[in-house]
């Protein structure tokens, strides 16, 4: 505290002790709910673009959030269906949703010092 600094300051030490913490957050985790809703709504083929996506914008924002992509994509993917994408893997689901989370969860000043501070 301020002993520590007038010492430094008049010259009669040059050790300052540095406890340097960062805590680290644990990483958002989508909830139960949201991942049964992604489970019962999109095939396996897209469940782990999905999952990642909502980690990220639960990090970004919040669970409702989340939701939000997963409601926006239910579109995509009948059209995906609609036009044979089971037989591509539902390749037009997947890449709109890591675009999608991009557009969402955007990376301004702010966001990435908070990034790089963790």
């Amino acid at each position: 505290g301020f002993d520590l600094g007038f010492a430094i300051a008049a010259g009669e030490t040059t050790d300052i002790p540095v406890t340097v913490t960062s805590p680290t957050p644990a990483r958002a985790q989508p909830t139960a709910k949201i991942l049964a809703m992604m489970e019962n709504a999109f095939p396996p083929d897209v469940h782990e673009v999905l999952r990642r996506g909502m980690e990220r914008l639960i990090d970004f924002q919040d669970d409702t959030y989340a939701q939000a992509y997963l409601d926006r994509l239910q579109s995509v993917l009948e059209t995906d269906r609609g036009n044979g994408g089971e037989n591509r893997g539902y390749a037009l689901t997947r890449d709109t949703a890591r675009w999608l989370v991009r557009l969402m969860a955007y990376d301004d000043i702010i966001r990435v010092a908070d990034l790089k501070t963790r």
